[in-house]
């Protein structure tokens, strides 16, 4: 099916070319055991992720409450802060447990070892100046 972006009978903006698209969509997405498989992990994570977004949601209505506007600015602000820093290193983390399972994949214990190695002085390094920061 040939589609152009504004004109044509398969223009994309047309119902017919996305009822087609979405047929397409649903054809590749038929569940067998590795989707049944996926979405049992993905509920627990998921409601994992939407309490704790809920009892963040929490602290910032009672700080609110009992403390007044300018705890709920310093809070939210500090957490924000902390929460860009921890992504920051944290990246360092995800990346070398990509990697390493790349490597261990391969077979080369030597590599994934060294990757570790590499990974934990990074960490440390970009560690330090965050140390320092909200240490004072």
């Amino acid at each position: 099916v040939e589609t152009t972006v504004c004109c044509g009978q398969w223009a994309l903006w047309k119902p017919k070319t996305i009822a087609y698209g979405a047929d397409k969509v649903l054809s590749l997405a038929e569940p067998d055991n590795e989707l049944k498989r996926i979405i049992r992990l993905a509920i627990p994570f998921t409601l994992s992720t939407v309490g704790e977004a809920f009892f963040d949601a929490v602290i910032v209505a009672v700080l609110s409450r009992f403390l007044g506007t300018n705890a709920v600015t310093a809070y939210v602000l500090v957490e924000l802060l902390l929460g860009l820093s921890d992504e920051l290193i944290g990246g360092i983390i995800d990346a070398e447990g990509t990697i390493c399972a790349h490597a261990f994949g391969a077979g080369n214990n030597f590599l994934a070892g060294q990757y570790v190695q590499i990974s934990l002085l990074f960490y440390v390094i970009f560690s330090i100046p965050f140390l320092l920061m909200w240490a004072y």
